[in-house]
């Protein structure tokens, strides 16, 4: 489950009385592609995000926020490994970029 945040603008305060200012759903992928690990605001793919999931895999092993946006080599089952941090690496850095998975 994820919040969503609904951004009112800098000059806007919320109306507790009237609509929501957040949503919550099931899903958490921020976008439709996967890879963006350090769950970027703006859904933004970088080097963040190689380095957090570095430190999933190898460091501290702390949960990813949404592990469907780790699962970017698209394999069955959404399990996240090395294989997704070899596709990262190679889209953000060794051309020709292979795309990401969708995220599901």
């Amino acid at each position: 489950m994820a919040i969503s945040l609904v951004s009112l603008g800098p000059d806007v305060a919320p109306d507790w009385d009237g609509p929501h200012c957040f949503t919550i759903t099931n899903e958490c992928c921020m976008g439709e592609m996967t890879g963006n690990t350090d769950y970027d605001p703006q859904d933004l793919v970088d080097i963040g995000d190689v380095t957090r999931m570095i430190d999933y895999l190898f460091v501290s092993m702390e949960p990813l926020y949404c592990p469907e946006e780790g699962n970017v080599d698209g394999s069955e089952g959404g399990v996240v490994d090395m294989g997704d941090l070899t596709a990262l690496i190679s889209y953000l850095f060794i051309p020709p970029h292979t795309p990401l998975a969708p995220c599901q």
